[in-house]
């Protein structure tokens, strides 16, 4: 995988422009989802979904 300069622990997930309106409210309400489940529930399942080969020893240390 390919990284972006100065961004070490990144990840990058696309999606359709016929989803557009569904990103936007995701955005919109991050901080209150994120009040219900973690960043790493949430990072992994995304991995899970996007069928990423990974080892959870070797994804980044999160910070809870």
């Amino acid at each position: 995988m390919g990284s972006l300069p100065g961004k070490k622990d990144t990840a990058l997930f696309s999606y359709g422009h016929s989803q557009l309106d569904t990103i936007i409210r995701y955005i919109e309400n991050q901080e209150r989802h994120h009040a219900k489940r973690s960043f790493k529930s949430e990072y992994l399942s995304f991995l899970r979904k996007f069928d990423i080969a990974f080892e959870e020893k070797y994804v980044f240390e999160f910070l809870e």
